[in-house]
């Protein structure tokens, strides 16, 4: 009889995945990545042979890295506020009030700061950054006659104030993300700090307003997916990583939180009804139903191709609303005066 011989291979990438599936259960783990000169890429020790080939993963979707933003702790009411439309959407229930539905455009400042290796790598230029900004308008509108007009209009707007560039191998592997966002973020109250670099080996990743992040606060994108239309790594190649993780920060969960539950209410799963319970996440752009319903495939808070997602719902958006006027009063309200957009040039190499 042949003795059966488990793949060492196999069993480092088990090993390896049962740590990074138990660390995030409890926080959203640190993960490592780095690209080699032959365009290799390794992430978390696991070698790669291209960004593609990554993309292409089982570890790219069992470890969650199309998305590391984690969900804050359910809890019942917000500690230390006594004010009641803080409880219209907290991490544990959803309230809709006629007062949150979109009547007004709202603007966001953003400051996008990019973080590149010393040779250059993810130094994207402005146009790019741009075309970014772009997409997030259009989408949060709904705009007609573009790839997100079947979505329900927020009436959130977001105008890019400004352009920081960081040269810095270390921050660009996203190490020390207190470090670098305490050197290079704006006043998180007043702006929108989005931060690009390799994110980890994630695509992205957000901090929830109701979770009082602190330093921590803002956007951290993968800066190959990070841009306009069909620029960057297919399929995540239309910019919604950052209409995704945007929606993170203005309070949305995952529309497949609470998994197999299956159950859709305001206070179990994403905290919103009109969203179709769903009972995993879902990747491709290939229609299926796991819960009793069609799943929202082509929602922005789920985790299908970029080519597939191209709407928020109606109660998505009067939670963003609740979220930016009661987490993030001074962020959309007498927002600063415009200024010319001035890259800002900062080298900060390694030691």
């Amino acid at each position: 009889m042949s003795a059966f011989r488990i793949n060492p291979v196999f069993l480092a990438v088990l090993v390896i995945l049962t740590f990074v599936l138990a660390a995030k259960a409890e926080s959203r783990p640190h993960s490592t990545f780095s690209t080699q000169a032959d365009g290799q890429v390794v992430v978390d020790g696991l070698a790669f042979g291209s960004m593609q080939a990554y993309l292409n993963s089982d570890y790219f979707r069992l470890s969650g890295k199309r998305c590391g933003t984690m969900s804050p702790e359910r809890i019942e009411s917000d500690q230390g506020s006594a004010q009641k439309s803080l409880s219209d959407c907290t991490t544990a229930q959803t309230v809709i009030q006629n007062e949150y539905w979109p009547n007004t455009v709202l603007t966001i400042p953003v400051v996008v700061h990019i973080i590149h290796k010393t040779d250059g790598t993810g130094n994207l230029d402005d146009g790019r950054i741009n075309r970014q900004i772009d997409v997030l308008n259009k989408d949060y509108a709904a705009m007609a006659g573009t790839l997100g007009e079947e979505g329900f209009n927020t009436m959130i707007q977001f105008r890019l104030e400004t352009v920081t560039r960081t040269a810095n191998d270390n921050w660009f592997d996203d190490n020390d993300e207190e470090i670098y966002k305490t050197a290079l973020g704006w006043d998180r109250s007043r702006y929108c700090n989005i931060y690009v670099n390799s994110a980890g080996g994630n695509l992205g990743y957000a901090y929830f307003p109701q979770d009082s992040p602190g330093v921590r606060d803002g956007l951290v994108i993968f800066y190959d997916v990070f841009g306009g239309r069909r620029e960057g790594i297919a399929p995540y190649n239309q910019g919604r990583t950052a209409v995704h993780e945007m929606g993170h920060y203005l309070g949305l969960y995952h529309t497949f939180e609470g998994y197999e539950a299956c159950q859709n209410t305001y206070t179990t799963g994403d905290l919103i009804v009109d969203t179709p319970a769903e009972a995993e996440d879902h990747y491709g752009c290939t229609q299926t139903s796991t819960c009793a319903s069609p799943d929202p495939i082509h929602n922005y808070m789920n985790y299908t191709d970029d080519s597939c997602m191209n709407q928020f719902t109606r109660e998505q958006a009067n939670r963003m609303v609740c979220s930016l006027l009661n987490y993030r009063p001074d962020l959309a309200v007498d927002p600063p005066k415009p200024r010319p957009i001035t890259p800002v040039f900062m080298l900060l190499l390694d030691d």
